[in-house]
């Protein structure tokens, strides 16, 4: 008995050593906004949390450094990007694609410009800009990026809709020339590749752009930006229904060529007329049976590695030009 009494006294003398006893904080020593002496620093585990101010986790993941300058702030709210649209009407930022906008017949709302711009192209600006009797404003560089969404070299641009043209009054106008190629979109749905598609056809002098209403991207700021201002030059049909327009064309003694990677004809083993309308459809939709079924002819471009097809912009723009070729570019 006095052998177990023993041990249980030798127990007793060593509880004091528990970790328990060796925290300062749980024993009242100090509040947890008191700093703690060396002998008393405890494990990152055992720290009072102060929930008012945040931790290392929060200054690094929650909080962005905004465009990568300087070191985030502990108390800063993240950055979030300005809506660029604004009421129905497009923002054009960058300096030859507000140069390219005010020389086109779109109808400018406001344009703006960083009060620390200068150079010959913003003085083109400005003077095209008193020539259409444009609203024009000068803003701090910083506060115009927020205004119009983005870094815009110092100029940007308020447009209304885009205007795009009417199919009849297109064909008309095309009507005296002997040549003549048009490029069609079925189902291209991503304005980027839409402004790929009309910066491709403006270069290889294509006259003009045919797209539907539905299921089709529209001539939004992405795709302005996109075509580095070729927007503004080519004109951009939109119609209700393709395949009805298509029929129109070929009455108006165009012949229709389609891009079909299922085609047994090369893109460059076939002749082309005068007049032609190539039709090229999305990645997902394809050209679609209904207008596969109006084309005279359709054509495709061999893969010859592992990847089954082209984005269709680079499709597109690999037809054109051989179109252009077959005619020496005339």
């Amino acid at each position: 008995m006095e052998m177990n009494r023993q041990k249980s006294d030798t127990v007793k003398k060593t509880e004091p050593r528990s970790s328990e006893s060796k925290n300062p904080a749980k024993q009242g020593k100090f509040s947890g906004h008191e700093k703690p002496s060396n002998r008393e620093k405890l494990p990152d585990h055992e720290k009072p949390v102060d929930h008012e101010k945040p931790t290392n986790r929060d200054k690094t993941s929650d909080y962005k450094k905004p465009y990568g300058h300087g070191k985030p702030s502990a108390y800063a709210k993240p950055f979030k990007q300005v809506a660029s649209k604004t009421e129905g009407q497009i923002w054009v930022r960058g300096r030859h694609e507000v140069f390219h906008a005010l020389k086109s017949d779109q109808k400018i709302s406001c344009v703006y410009l960083a009060e620390n711009a200068s150079g010959g192209l913003i003085d083109d600006i400005r003077t095209l800009a008193a020539q259409k009797n444009s609203k024009l404003e000068f803003l701090p560089s910083t506060a115009l990026d927020g205004k119009c969404g983005g870094k815009c070299q110092g100029c940007a641009c308020l447009i209304r809709e885009f205007t795009y043209s009417d199919l009849s009054s297109f064909l008309e106008k095309e009507s005296g020339n002997e040549k003549s190629v048009i490029c069609a979109l079925n189902c291209v749905e991503d304005p980027r590749n839409l402004g790929a598609i009309i910066r491709t056809a403006e270069a290889a002098g294509i006259k003009g752009i045919v797209i539907p209403e539905r299921r089709s991207a529209e001539v939004t700021e992405w795709a302005v930006s996109t075509s580095q201002g070729a927007a503004f030059y080519l004109p951009v049909v939109q119609v209700k229904n393709l395949s009805d327009a298509l029929l129109k064309m070929k009455e108006a003694g165009y012949q229709v060529t389609g891009l079909c990677e299922k085609s047994e004809k090369r893109y460059d083993q076939v002749e082309y007329p005068s007049k032609v309308v190539l039709v090229a459809g999305g990645e997902n939709a394809g050209l679609g049976e209904k207008i596969r079924g109006i084309c005279d002819q359709t054509i495709s471009i061999p893969m010859l590695g592992k990847t089954p097809s082209l984005n269709v912009s680079v499709s597109v723009a690999v037809a054109l030009y051989e179109i252009q070729r077959k005619s020496n570019f005339g």
